[in-house]
């Protein structure tokens, strides 16, 4: 399939989801999903939650119709398309009147699990790897084990970085496009440049036009699919598991480094807060916020083609890059901190 036929998917799911949302906009329900400002937001104005109820079936809805002309890849992609509607229905609910912290974890941490069991179904299917063997092996168990975990962190994740406009769905956008140059199966790739089109037409709305936010159905159905979409690569060997740490590196460092400084300094670090970098560079540090966004997505990019670049190199090579990568952000992540801290 040609490059331009492949994009015609990725557009056909930008005008699908524009189309909608334009329409739910000129609609009075969208009075019934305001995300009210309070002490920790960075808007002023009370903004529908409607985006993740656009994109999120569009692209799910699209990629089953791609995969609809075997049940076998149906079957496969049966335990994703059950944790994503999961999920959504969890996002729904917790938009419109909130979740404990507690409960919404544990959701999610099923989520998770449906997921890691579809991916293995997957792999099991390629002959990668094989679910049921004949003897007990620990070190399967420990991989799901991890596979959930991070699974679960990739949703709290993307949830976590989804507080300022076109952040999380910019970076998306690079990542799931960067990836889909080395997803050799081609409705794997068609399902993922459907998701990369009804975000950019999220990303209009959000950004440019300032209309409408992700809201936690969207979020944390992104964040699923971003942990799933990550660990089937690796696993089915599409790239390295640091092609893919790298290319979402910029919200996975922000939000982990931010969790780590206030688990040390003993705050209660499952609350709402505004110390993310990206908070800070907003609202402390003067930067719009279409400046963080397009920062955080040109290193998204970058990081990508620095990895992508010695992927026919040695696995020293390799490793050396995406250390490089990891300190350069780490450090940039400390000193944007202190100069930020040094302007009060």
């Amino acid at each position: 399939m040609s490059l331009i036929q492949n994009f015609s998917y990725a557009i056909l799911g930008c005008l699908v989801t524009g189309i909608i949302l334009q329409l739910l906009l000129k609609s009075q329900f969208v009075q019934t999903l305001l995300d009210k400002p309070n002490h920790r937001s960075l808007h002023t104005v009370p903004t529908p939650r409607i985006g993740g109820l656009v994109f999120v079936p569009v692209s799910a809805l699209l990629g089953l119709t791609i995969q609809f002309d075997k049940l076998s890849n149906l079957i496969l992609i049966a335990p994703f398309t059950i944790a994503v509607f999961f999920i959504f229905i969890l996002g729904v609910i917790d938009d419109r009147r909130g979740l404990s912290a507690s409960r919404r974890l544990f959701l999610q941490f099923v989520s998770a699990t449906i997921c890691c069991f579809g991916i293995f179904l997957a792999t099991k299917s390629l002959g990668i790897v094989n679910i049921i063997g004949d003897s007990f092996n620990p070190w399967f168990y420990l991989a799901s084990l991890l596979a959930i975990v991070l699974i679960t962190w990739s949703i709290n994740l993307v949830n976590f970085m989804d507080g300022a406009n076109g952040l999380v769905a910019s970076v998306s956008i690079v990542g799931l496009a960067c990836l889909s140059l080395l997803i050799p199966d081609q409705k794997v790739r068609i399902s993922v440049l459907v998701l990369v089109g009804s975000l950019i037409a999220f990303l209009y709305f959000n950004l440019v036009a300032k209309k409408i936010f992700m809201g936690d159905a969207g979020s944390t159905c992104l964040g699923l699919t971003l942990g799933t979409l990550c660990i089937w690569g690796v696993i089915a060997q599409y790239w390295n598991w640091t092609v893919a740490l790298i290319t979402f590196a910029p919200l996975l460092f922000d939000a982990s480094l931010t969790l780590l400084r206030r688990i040390l300094k003993r705050e209660r670090f499952w609350e709402g807060h505004r110390s993310h970098l990206y908070q800070r560079l907003i609202s402390e540090g003067n930067f719009s916020h279409l400046r963080v966004s397009v920062c955080y997505s040109l290193a998204s990019a970058t990081g990508f083609f620095i990895i992508y670049a010695t992927l026919a190199s040695s696995l020293l090579m390799r490793y050396s890059a995406a250390v490089l990568v990891g300190v350069t952000y780490i450090c940039t992540y400390y000193i944007l901190n202190r100069w930020i801290s040094a302007k009060k």
